[in-house]
């Protein structure tokens, strides 16, 4: 693991891409945080090593996306 005050291409990334985010307007901000998360959702699940259901239901970072797409979609309906 690298220490926290190292950045790689990745973290260098990620950040242009939040100050991009950052000039949108409140709207398309959301509209782009949700898309994203389901970008990387997918991308993660389609590339990350084979489980079984019933571990893929139970894991932290799962449970966390789970979390993140309700929280989404319940601001996307009541915001707009």
């Amino acid at each position: 693991m690298k220490p926290l005050c190292e950045e790689d291409d990745v973290d260098m990334f990620f950040k242009s891409i939040a100050m991009t985010a950052k000039k949108m307007s409140p709207l398309a901000m959301k509209k782009a945080k949700l898309r994203t998360l389901n970008l990387i959702s997918e991308i993660n699940d389609k590339y990350s090593t084979p489980q079984t259901a019933q571990t893929l239901l139970y894991t932290p970072i799962r449970q966390f996306v789970v979390l993140c797409y309700a929280f989404f979609y319940v601001i996307m309906f009541v915001c707009t």
